[in-house]
Order: C-alpha cells, then structure tokens, then sequence
C-alpha cells in the first residue's frame, strides 16, 4: 500500500469518525447536544450518526477490503476508547442530553466494533444496531421533549406520568434498549 493512500485513509477515517463523534473527535457533541433545542439534538443524534455510519461501512468494508490490515486496528482502537469514555464521563452528568451525547459516543463505539470485524456478518451487525439505535433515540428524545414542555404526554397537563400505563412501558423500554 502506497503512503498516499495509507495518509487518504487516515484523513478518511478521521473525517468520518468526526461525523459519528468517535474518541477522540467527540469533543462537539456533549456541547451540542446540550445547547441545542431538542428537536434538533434529535436529528443531530440520529439522522447524521446514521448516514455517517452507512459511509463507514461503505468507504471501508466495501470499497477498500483489501486494506482491512491496515484500517482494522485504527477502528478497534477508535471504538474501544469510544466505549470506556461514553461509559465512563456519562456517569456524572446530571443534565439529560450531555448524557445522551455521552450515550452516543460509547453507542458509536459498538457500532465500530461491528464494523472492525470486516466480515458480511459485522456489516449486517452494523445495520441491525444502526436501524435499533435509530429507533431507540428517536423515542428517547420524544421523552426528552415531552418532559421539557412540562406534559408529560403531550398535552395532558393534569394527569400523572404514570396515569397512562401505555406511555409508562414505552419509556421503560426504551430506557431498557
């Protein structure tokens, strides 16, 4: 493999690890995140992530198979240190969306481990986890939102959080995901 294409990667990965806010470029998210208003935090937490993702495994597993040695242990490296500091800096936040910002590095980082196997197998390990953590931010932020309006349900002003059961299982489950 040439030095060009050994530098192009890097800066590749590097751009890319950027846009899903891996270790060590997610320093933007938690601040983000936080100044946002939440319906933008949201699609800034999903939409981008995914795209980013799907470039990802587009750009490396499909286009540049054959230089798996050499991008392999970058991403493994990337997403083991993008697990422990997500995991590890969300335990004191005592603001939601830093925490949820800090919940989507450490979310990125499984996402990458898929990605590092190189395999058919990681990629479609990849997309499954993408389309659920899609799904779970998404529910996730509604929450969020619904609790910054001071309604719990979207309207209800009178009624407890736990009045409807229905909405009461949706947030445990997404809260379990």
């Amino acid at each position: 493999m040439s030095i060009g294409l050994v530098f192009g990667l890097v800066f590749l990965i590097s751009g890319l690890a950027f846009k899903v806010a891996a270790v060590p470029f997610h320093m933007w998210t938690p601040d983000v995140y936080e100044g946002a208003p939440t319906p933008i935090t949201a699609f800034f937490a999903a939409s981008p992530k995914v795209a980013a993702m799907a470039l990802f495994v587009r750009t490396l597993a499909v286009a540049l198979p054959g230089a798996a040695d050499q991008w392999r242990q970058i991403i493994i490296f990337i997403a083991i240190l993008s697990m422990v500091l997500g995991a590890v800096a969300a335990i004191g936040q005592n603001n939601i969306k830093r925490l949820m910002a800090y919940s989507s590095i450490a979310n990125m980082g499984y996402v990458l481990i898929g990605l590092a196997a190189g395999t058919p197998e990681g990629v479609q390990g990849v997309l499954i986890y993408l389309a659920i953590y899609l799904v779970t931010n998404i529910g996730i932020f509604a929450c969020i939102l619904a609790m910054r309006r001071g309604r719990p349900h979207g309207g209800e002003h009178r009624r407890s959080v736990w009045a409807r059961p229905d909405a009461a299982r949706l947030r445990l489950r997404l809260l379990r995901c």
